[in-house]
């Protein structure tokens, strides 16, 4: 038995001898081939082509990791060609092998290019600063980037690197982004619902996490620092978290090639239960209104906002840094949250299918930074994140903030398999089955700061008013503090008075007296200008409307004349709550606005004085019956 099992081992070893293990690195993970030393460098190639199914697409193999030397089919074997056993190969390929089930941040149709044909969706109104950025002549330079050490691509980039062009934008038919589905497509015929059934027509694809290699805003921009002081106000005051939606327009950059920057304007605070710990966001019945108001003066849903403050208990005045490298950036809850909000509000895209690709939608984080002291971070879940939580496919980990949780499928609900990529102890790139995975996958980080020239578009420079949902801290908004904070302007300041965002909404979501914004009343109220009725006395005279005290050389109301003024203005070039983006001067709607915010103000002045008139007399009456 000894003589049979020596010589088993000496066929065994010969055989090994006279094969060759090579090694073959891909964006998808290492693979390995068995060939001979006799083989062909043509044979070689065939395999590696044959094992990875990239028949219908052109696949360049490397001997370096520089991909500098690429190998090319020939009679040469391969240990003529200096190939050793163990020796790693290099491929690059640009679509996604048929065999690897695997999508990227923004998949591609995979046929003979890496984007399906359609038809340039003309309907879709993408955002301006999207037009902008499609008419510029900048093009994708991967040298520049990397001397840069740019760590992410602007999305406007990352569609000239995959060939969106001025040639193809010009043609009948351009490519098409392909979104992520991680949904079992519905109603398919083939066969009986899930869980009876199920087929590759309508059954989606593993999805392969990757970093994405894109952001769809680059940078984020605080217009001016009162924004922020007046929002962490309540965390000074109660010490209690806060959130709120960021409220703003976006812009194309200049350092960022192709960029875009969020720059906020304002922060609206919708109601909440606020804790030490955390905050429970309540169902908001201005929601609509306040949207509509943002949109009237030109202004975009740019995201949301958060606090995690932590007191140090050796210094009250100090904060812990609770997020670093070393815990988490943003947890899984936060993570799934911030990609509800992503698909809510979907970025318009004309090179999608159905007019919709990624989002803008940003998620601010302040917490305490490494000194101590109050740090901004942000943050966009990736497409592929986005898309998992639209499928219901993850759930946040109870062990740890930094680990999300794949669900398992049931009866109901289909959930296919989720991997990412890592690497092992020896540095190869490898994929792993997500039971637990990590939220740095799911999301791409975005610089944030204060604007180094600041502006105040809706932010009062004087005594702000009270804000929103804020009755917890004693902040009250009823008519008494409209009166207050009416009185610290000039009668020449009404512009001033209402550029306020947080006065606008109190104005449009105040019960007291409440209003439609009607475009065509407010135009007609600011077309029946009072006028004067006896002008012999010499005396101010009060107009019949709004009460203003007009000085007696006035034949019309002062504030009606100036309501007119801007409303000739509407058809001019010149506003004054113009935006100016790049050299493109963008004229924002918000006159209509203005005029009936004139009418509001008045008529919370007049029930004001009513009121106190009211009072007054039953002063008087209980004197007299005393």
């Amino acid at each position: 038995m000894s003589k049979r099992k020596s010589a088993a081992c000496f066929w065994q070893k010969r055989k090994m001898a006279s094969e060759m293990i090579v090694r073959v690195q891909s964006r998808d993970g290492q693979h390995r081939i068995r060939v001979k030393p006799s083989d062909t460098v043509e044979t070689l190639l065939k395999k590696i082509s044959d094992l990875i199914d990239w028949k219908d697409s052109p696949v360049k193999v490397y001997r370096d990791r520089a991909k500098s030397h690429v190998m090319v089919e020939s009679g040469e074997t391969i240990q003529e060609y200096g190939i050793q056993n163990g020796d790693m190969l290099y491929l690059e390929n640009h679509i996604q092998p048929k065999s690897v089930a695997v999508q990227e941040n923004a998949s591609f149709i995979n046929i003979d290019r890496p984007f399906s044909a359609m038809k340039l969706k003309k309907d879709v109104e993408e955002d301006l600063v999207d037009q902008i950025l499609e008419k510029q002549s900048s093009v994708y330079d991967d040298e520049y980037l990397k001397e840069r050490e740019v760590n992410y691509l602007s999305f406007h980039a990352y569609l000239r690197k995959n060939g969106f062009d001025d040639n193809i934008r010009s043609t009948a038919s351009v490519p098409s982004l392909e979104k992520v589905s991680c949904q079992i497509t519905p109603n398919c015929k083939n066969h009986l619902p899930w869980p009876q059934g199920i087929c590759s027509k309508c059954q989606p694809n593993p999805v392969t996490l990757n970093h994405q290699r894109y952001r769809h805003v680059d940078n984020v921009e605080i217009e001016n620092k009162e924004i922020m002081s007046n929002f962490l106000s309540y965390w000074y005051k109660s010490h209690g978290q806060r959130m709120g939606f960021l409220f703003g327009h976006h812009e194309p950059m200049t350092d960022v090639p192709l960029g875009i920057r969020a720059v906020v304007t304002a922060i609206y605070e919708p109601p909440q239960i606020t804790y030490t710990d955390g905050i429970d966001i309540l169902e908001d019945p201005h929601d609509e209104i306040v949207g509509s108001l943002a949109e009237r003066l030109g202004l975009k849903r740019l995201g949301w906002l958060f606090t995690d403050f932590l007191r140090d208990p050796d210094d009250p005045a100090l904060l812990v840094n609770t997020r670093n490298a070393n815990t988490y950036m943003l947890s899984a809850a936060e993570c799934l949250i911030a990609a509800k909000y992503q698909n809510k509000y979907p970025n318009k895209c004309k090179y999608s299918l159905d007019g919709t690709f990624g989002s803008k939608f940003v998620t601010l984080v302040l917490s305490g930074g490494e000194n101590k002291m109050v740090d901004f971070a942000a943050y966009q879940v990736s497409n592929q994140g986005s898309a998992l939580v639209a499928a219901e496919c993850l759930l946040p980990s109870r062990s740890s903030k930094n680990m999300a949780c794949v669900r398992r499928s049931t009866s109901t609900h289909y959930v296919p398999d989720v991997y990412y990529m890592c690497h092992d102890e020896y540095n190869n790139k490898i994929r792993k089955t997500a039971g637990l995975l990590p939220v740095e996958y799911l999301f791409v980080t975005i610089p944030v700061g204060l604007a180094k020239e600041m502006s105040y578009t809706l932010t009062s420079q004087k005594k702000p008013f009270p804000i929103e949902n804020r009755s917890s801290i004693g902040n009250a908004q009823n008519i008494r503090v409209v009166g207050e904070y009416a009185k610290q302007f000039e009668e020449s300041e009404f512009l001033k008075m209402v550029s306020d965002f947080h006065f606008l909404v109190y104005l449009l979501t105040n019960t007291e007296v409440t209003f439609e914004m009607d475009s065509d009343l407010a135009k007609q109220w600011a077309e029946n200008k009072p006028r004067r009725e006896d002008d012999s006395t010499g005396e101010p005279w009060a107009c019949n409307h709004c009460t203003f005290l007009n000085d007696q050389s006035n034949a019309d109301c002062e504030i009606f004349s100036f309501c007119s003024f801007i409303m000739v203005d509407l058809d001019g070039s010149q506003s004054p709550h113009s935006h100016k983006i790049s050299n493109t001067v963008f004229i924002i709607p918000a006159v209509i606005v203005l005029l009936i915010v004139g009418i509001v103000v008045y008529k919370l002045i007049n029930t004001l004085q009513s009121k106190n008139k009211k009072k007054e007399e039953k002063k008087k009456s209980k004197g007299k019956q005393k």
